[in-house]
């Protein structure tokens, strides 16, 4: 974050500045930010300065003003402010200022029309917040001037009453837990000393109890004959295999969830995972046997895509550990779980037809186990073509996970091919024990400084072809860095982000084995931290600071985190001010101390005079307010030579510097911001492209530096005028970025254009689908260029062209659903749901669309049809995920969030509503494919046919 929005609030009300100022400072700071940045920590910062400023300015009027400005301006939402008041109600201990407070959310709910909560879900957890701060109303209001003044909290609350008196909108386990704590809240109103409820209110009251009662009873009563028909439908299909309709489902699902590997709702979350699966057997409703053989062999031809891709070979040994390792553990555990739904077929008995069903894919196991080597190319005639069963390092590890958990015997496993020996003792494993160490120690000893790096990188990549051995090093690289960022140990630091900066299967087995956000929090922590101030060498300490900074940068862009924020203890850091390093400053935005840093910096780097960095200069800058005003620097300069005020030879000169190690690590900042003013200013910027060639030249030697700027250098425009005289010089860079990417040329085609990303990945899916490959929509990568209404489009535009081709295919539409219903699987609350805008509004649109199309029956029927496929599959997907997320014994916020965001029950109220109120003729057509199908509406009774 760039602006401190406390600081500003608390200095503006202690210098005296007027509402109208303090409101213009404020839009000009929220100008300045850009998309990725994280508002609710904004949002969090401004009313926690609000609430220390009453605690010692009690209802201050001038407060209240800058507060009610905030919001009706719109830089605060009213819902947040609202919601936040009441949670933090306890820390005000003057009635007026909490009358007050209230009071000016009420007047702003009146007069702008914003709403007091966010979702219609919101509403029962703010009905129960606002009965909390009742309770303790009139202790603070009666000393109060305001005397017997009725609470604005009462009114507010009825306000809430009436938007959310529809409970639909919330869960049958969540209407169960807010009607007992709602109840609960009344008990305690009705003591003495409370404030007294006026008579709508306890009407408005008790006409939401019933409310919340009845979605209990109905839902209970809809559940009761969901688990009837599945009982049904499982009896029906003991015998029968599923088709590649339902594989596709359940790669789709795979697949969603390693691109989550960085969040609580992944592989990494053995709880959630299971509960995913157990969601998936109950929508599929195919035998447990049946339903393993699906996982697994989905499982191996991810596996096997991944070992003939150049491009995926990195996640390889990823999806080998996610196979053979974490996914027979969550089988197991679905098995436990729904042993009483499925007493007859016993969990080993499920496991062992499973693996013999996938022992007798043999030409699919072969194919996992031919990696195809990056330095290899695509050549594998080296490799033998035939290994022998018992030479299938996947397929032997598979069996010896289920050995290990005693789920399969060795009689049952030698029948299989399993001829490994039967105490299976890895190398690394036979090292640790020579050393008298456990394995995950003696991983994190290997991991130290004293290791080079090349031996660090070869211990990493003999750890990654040890599947079993993957837990160790996961818990070896969290507790090393852990321990070594708490110490403020840099030099091991470092060395320990250099391995992992240059092996991303290590990180990502991190992710599946231990806790990537604690490990990203601590080294926060320790960045921000930091300083050279004190340390005998400040040349190499700012050199071993620069490579956990690019780690740092490296990780959070990868996984696109850059909308959470990380707590360690009691402190909490947003990364942002790592990942908005490539910002220019006005100088009247830098800080004095920033301020004299530059002016410091452009002595020693670009003037005539230079002496090069000292190490005074290294220890008196921040190590972050370097790299804050490293691309200002280069800006201001490069303005100063375009406007001849300084020759540009100097500028040349002074970029030597910043080849040098204790300087590079600042370079993503400075490349970045150059090809933005190269883009924004293209008839001034011939001297930022000079400077960036040269840049781009000598830094190919660092491939993290390139790695970060990739997407930024390859959107430069050849049209660009400071450009279009100097292509080939342009031609040139891109080669450079390209020799350092698996993708090369392709990367560059779809970085042009933001939207072909979405196109690309859609159409990709689709193909794989039809041929029966792993196939999967990642709605993180789609959404990152285009907006949710763009990607519904494109996806159905796709969906659409394919179909036609394909009109007899069972998968392409549950391609699209699955998508529509795992957007709400993720962790992160910045992320758009997809299926209540693909239901409520781009359905209605597409019907429409559909209607003013030239009439042609069959063309009509099929796009109805596909529609219809595309609602059921996702809604009958997400009521299944639902229920099982809400099954979770302690379920996590990420849980709890990803279920609220599906509410199906609600989607399918709201839809009917809509469909029944249309007169479209073709909305009667949706309807009755919708009411036909007897087991959507059993789960859906408001879209049967009445």
């Amino acid at each position: 974050m760039t602006v401190d929005f406390a600081e500003m609030t608390t200095s503006s009300f202690l210098l005296g500045l007027q509402p109208a100022d303090y409101h213009s400072l404020l839009a000009q700071a929220m100008q300045s930010l850009d998309e990725s940045t994280n508002f609710t920590l904004i949002w969090d910062s401004l009313l926690n300065a609000f609430f220390d400023l009453f605690s010692v300015y009690p209802a201050d009027r001038t407060l209240i003003d800058y507060l009610n400005g905030a919001i009706e301006k719109h830089i605060v939402p009213l819902h947040y402010a609202f919601s936040y008041s009441l949670t933090n109600a306890n820390r005000m201990h003057d009635g007026a200022t909490l009358y007050l407070l209230f009071q000016t959310f009420k007047h702003l709910n009146y007069t702008t029309g914003s709403p007091l909560y966010m979702f219609p879900y919101n509403i029962p957890e703010l009905v129960v917040s606002c009965l909390t701060v009742l309770r303790g109303w009139q202790s603070l209001v009666r000393p109060t001037v305001y005397g017997p003044a009725p609470s604005p909290v009462a009114e507010m609350l009825l306000l809430l009453l009436s938007a959310g008196a529809d409970a639909s909108a919330i869960t049958t386990a969540q209407a169960a837990m807010y009607y007992n704590q709602v109840a609960q809240e009344l008990h305690l109103l009705q003591t003495p000393d409370v404030v007294h409820l006026d008579d709508n209110l306890r009407a408005a009251l008790d006409s939401y109890m019933l409310a919340l009662r009845i979605v209990v009873d109905d839902n209970a009563k809809a559940a009761q004959e969901v688990e009837l028909f599945h009982a049904i439908q499982f009896s029906l299909s003991k015998s029968t295999a599923a088709g590649s309709a339902s594989d596709v489902e359940l790669t789709s699902m795979l697949l969603h969830l390693f691109d989550e590997r960085a969040s609580e709702l992944s592989f990494g979350n053995l709880d959630v995972t299971v509960a995913i699966l157990r969601a998936l057997l109950h929508h599929l409703a195919t035998p447990l046997s049946v339903f393993f053989k699906q996982v697994l062999l989905g499982g191996l031809n991810i596996i096997a895509r991944r070992s003939s891709q150049s491009h995926l070979v990195h996640e390889y040994h990823a999806w080998c550990s996610i196979v053979t390792c974490r996914i027979p553990t969550a089988l197991i555990k679905l098995a436990e779980a729904v042993v009483t739904e499925l007493p007859s077929e016993s969990p080993s008995a499920a496991v062992e037809t499973a693996l013999r069903e996938v022992h007798a894919r043999s030409e699919l196991l072969q194919q996992v186990e031919l990696p195809v080597l990056p330095d290899l190319g695509s050549d594998t005639s080296m490799f033998p073509t035939v290994l022998p069963v018992g030479d299938l390092k996947v397929w032997t590890s598979l069996l010896t996970s289920f050995m290990n958990q005693g789920m399969l015997g060795d009689d049952v496993a030698e029948s299989l091919g399993y001829t490994a020996p039967p105490r299976q003792v890895s190398g690394l494993q036979l090292e640790a024990e020579e050393h008298g160490q456990d394995l995950q120690a003696y991983l994190a000893g290997r991991l130290g400084p004293d290791t080079s790096l090349e031996d660090s990188q070869a211990l990493l990549g003999r750890a990654m072809d040890d599947y079993h051995s993957h837990a160790a090093l996961a818990g070896a690289i969290q507790e090393r860095f852990v321990a070594l960022a708490s110490a403020e140990d840099v030099e091991p630091l470092s060395h320990l982000c250099k391995a992992l900066s240059q092996s991303d299967a290590a990180v990502d087995i991190l992710c599946l084995y231990g806790s990537l956000s604690e490990v990203l929090g601590y080294g926060l922590v320790f960045v921000k931290g930091f300083s050279c101030e004190g340390v005998g060498d400040p040349q190499t300490a700012i050199t071993q600071f620069g490579t956990v900074v690019l780690f740092l940068q490296l990780t959070f862009t990868r996984y696109q985190l850059s909308s959470f924020k990380y707590t360690i203890g009691t402190t909490a850091v947003d990364p942002g001010f790592l990942l908005l390093s490539h910002r220019v400053y006005a100088m009247h935005e830098l800080l004095p101390d920033e301020g004299v840093s530059l002016q410091a910096w452009f002595k020693a780097v670009f003037s005539r005079d230079s002496e090069g960095i000292d190490d005074h200069i290294l220890r008196t800058t921040p190590p972050l307010t370097l790299l804050r005003i490293a691309p200002t620097l280069f800006s201001e300069s490069l303005a100063l030579a375009t406007a001849k005020a300084i020759d540009l030879d100097a500028i040349r000169n002074g970029c030597q510097f910043f080849f040098e190690e204790n300087l590079n690590w600042t370079l993503v900042g400075v490349v970045k911001s150059l090809t933005m003013e190269i883009n924004s200013s293209p008839s001034t910027a011939a001297a930022h492209f000079e400077v960036l060639k040269l840049l781009i030249e000598k830094t190919n030697s660092l491939p993290t530096v390139i790695r970060l700027c990739r997407p930024s250098i390859l959107r430069i425009s050849p049209d660009a005028p400071a450009v279009r005289p100097r292509l080939v010089d342009l031609q040139n860079i891109r080669k450079v970025v390209e020799s350092l990417s698996v993708h090369g040329q392709m990367e560059r085609k779809v970085i042009a254009d933001g939207i072909a990303v979405p196109h690309a990945i859609v159409r990709e899916a689709l193909r794989l689908a039809v041929s029966g490959g792993p196939a999967g929509i990642s709605t993180r990568r789609c959404l990152t260029g285009v907006s949710p209404a763009s990607f519904l489009e494109i996806l159905w535009a796709d969906l659409q062209v394919e179909h036609a081709t394909n009109t007899s295919s069972d998968v392409l539409h549950r391609v699209a659903a699955n998508a529509l219903v795992a957007s709400a699987l993720t962790a992160d609350p910045r992320r758009p749901v997809l299926l209540p805008l693909f239901l409520l509004r781009f359905v209605p649109l597409e019907l429409v669309n559909i209607q003013q199309t030239p009439f042609e029956l069959n063309r009509h029927a099929s796009s109805t049809e596909l529609l219809a496929l595309t609602i059921m599959s996702a809604m009958s997907l997400s009521f299944h995920l639902e229920r099982a997320l809400n099954l979770l014994a302690v379920p996590s916020p990420a849980a709890k969030l990803a279920a609220a965001r599906l509410s199906p029950v609600a989607l399918a109220h709201r839809l009917a509503a809509q469909l029944r109120g249309s007169s479209n003729p073709l909305t009667a057509d949706l309807r009755q494919r919708l009411g036909a199908k007897q087991s959507f509406v059993t789960m859906f009774p408001d879209l049967g046919l009445h």
